[in-house]
C-alpha cells in the first residue's frame, strides 16, 4: 500500500510538470487570454451603447471633420483587422480598408453585425499567434515594438475610441447601460 501511494504520488508530481511545461495556450489564461478579455470588454460596451444610441443618431458629429457616432463604432472595430495585419494576418475576404471605409454605411443593424464579426475574427486570430511569436519585432508607423506590444495598442485603441463615443452618447442625452443606477 504504501509503495502504491508513493508510485501514485510519482505519477502525479511527473503528470503535473509535464502539463505544466506545456506550451498550450488556453483561453482562459496568459497573454493572450488577457487581450482577449480586455477586448471582449471593449466589444460588449461598445455593443451595448450602440444599441442604445438612436439610429437618428448614428450620423451625429460633434463638428465638421470630425467622426460621427456610426464612423467612430465602424473605426473602432475595423481598426482590428489593420492592426492585426502588421502581424501577418490576411483580411477576410471582400474586406476593403481604404480612407472612406468608415462612412460607406450607418444603418445600426450592419454596423452592429459588422463589429460582431471583426471582433470574432480578432479573437480567432489572436489565438493563432504563437507565445514565441509575441516578441517578434514589428515596424509600427515607424516605431520598432514587438508583437505584443500592437496587441497592448489594439486594445488601447478599442477603450479609447470607446471612451469617445460614451462623450458622444452622453451629449445626446444616451446614459451608457453600464452606468445606469438600479432600481
Amino acid at each position: 500500500m504504501k509503495f502504491a501511494s508513493i508510485l501514485f504520488l510519482f505519477i502525479l508530481f511527473f503528470s503535473t510538470q509535464v502539463i505544466s511545461g506545456s506550451k498550450i495556450v488556453s483561453p482562459d489564461k496568459g497573454f493572450k487570454a488577457d487581450i482577449i478579455k480586455e477586448l471582449n470588454d471593449a466589444e460588449e460596451k461598445v455593443t451595448s451603447l450602440a444599441n442604445e444610441i438612436p439610429q437618428a443618431k448614428y450620423t451625429w458629429r460633434p463638428e465638421e471633420d470630425v467622426r460621427s457616432v456610426s464612423e467612430v463604432i465602424l473605426h473602432v472595430a475595423a481598426a482590428n483587422y489593420f492592426i492585426l495585419s502588421f502581424v501577418g494576418v490576411k483580411m477576410p475576404d471582400g474586406m476593403k480598408m481604404d480612407s472612406d471605409f468608415d462612412k460607406k454605411f450607418t444603418d445600426k443593424g450592419e454596423i452592429l453585425e459588422f463589429v460582431k464579426k471583426a471582433y470574432a475574427f480578432t479573437r480567432e486570430k489572436l489565438m493563432e499567434i504563437k507565445d514565441k511569436d509575441l516578441e517578434n519585432p514589428i515596424d509600427f508607423f515607424g516605431a520598432k515594438i514587438t508583437t505584443r506590444h500592437l496587441l497592448i495598442k489594439m486594445a488601447g485603441h478599442s477603450h479609447e475610441h470607446l471612451g469617445q463615443l460614451i462623450a458622444y452618447a452622453r451629449i445626446n442625452g444616451v446614459v451608457p447601460p453600464w452606468s445606469k443606477k438600479a432600481n
